[in-house]
């Protein structure tokens, strides 16, 4: 059985966090990498997943000051320099190995990044992917969302949210049920071995209430919420914080 493993799960709901939540890593067996939720084959494009965690990172600094920063990664890119340098530069994010907890190497990442949603003392949790950049827009629309009432945050898509919630960029509030969503996971993922492109996505569709769906937050359309990453990593290298320095909390 492949389960959940929620820290403070069983504990008083005292739902104070915020938590921006990534996953990283390298898909097994292939060339490809699987970074957050995308596919990369050529070097430029892998670079833009480094530049995005970078690039997020500092925006988050100071965008998100009162939100904890957390990347779910395994040991498929543990030694890569460039996630020991953001260890190195930002020591109040959180960065969680899962390899122990979740030996399941590849696509079954993306699911890594819920797991915010299953501890008690998180109130709000949004998960996005780290080849789009964090903007004022999300920032403004998150803090819509977060003095409302509304449990799900989701951006204006095309198709009716009943038949897609975007894996990389939804949001879960403090008033879900923690519990039941913990027990909908287990169970869709112990029906569905296999972890295809898209799985997070069926996943969602599977275990959020309709109660959620019919009275989300919607947002604005997700390319006005996330900006594509662009650059050069080099740049984004001049620009880490010196490590020495006392910084401003994530969380």
């Amino acid at each position: 059985m492949l389960s959940f493993s929620a820290k403070g799960f069983d504990a008083a709901h005292t739902a104070q966090k915020k938590v921006l939540s990534y996953c990283l890593f390298i898909a097994d067996n292939s060339d490809n990498w699987f970074v957050s939720n995308g596919l990369a084959t050529e070097n430029q494009k892998q670079q833009l997943y480094w530049i995005g965690l970078y690039r997020n990172l500092r925006m988050a600094n100071t965008m998100f000051p009162d939100w904890e920063f957390r990347i779910y990664y395994n040991d498929s890119v543990a030694s890569n320099a460039h996630l020991l340098r953001a260890q190195q530069h930002y020591p109040d994010a959180k960065f969680i190995n899962t390899q122990e907890t979740w030996p399941q190497r590849g696509k079954s990442l993306f699911l890594a990044r819920m797991l915010p949603m299953l501890e008690e003392d998180v109130a709000f949790c949004i998960c996005l992917d780290l080849d789009n950049v964090l903007t004022e827009a999300l920032r403004e629309e998150t803090n819509r969302w977060v003095t409302g009432d509304k449990i799900l945050f989701v951006p204006d898509i095309s198709s009716d949210i009943r038949y897609k919630i975007p894996g990389g960029c939804f949001g879960l509030g403090s008033k879900r049920d923690v519990k039941y969503l913990k027990q909908e996971m287990d169970k869709f993922i112990d029906s569905n071995p296999a972890f295809e492109y898209g799985f997070d996505e069926e996943l969602l569709l599977s275990i959020i209430p309709d109660a959620y769906m019919n009275a989300a937050y919607v947002s604005k359309p997700a390319d006005r919420l996330l900006a594509d990453v662009g650059g050069k990593i080099t740049s984004e290298l001049k620009r880490l914080p010196n490590s020495n320095k006392k910084r401003r909390r994530l969380a």
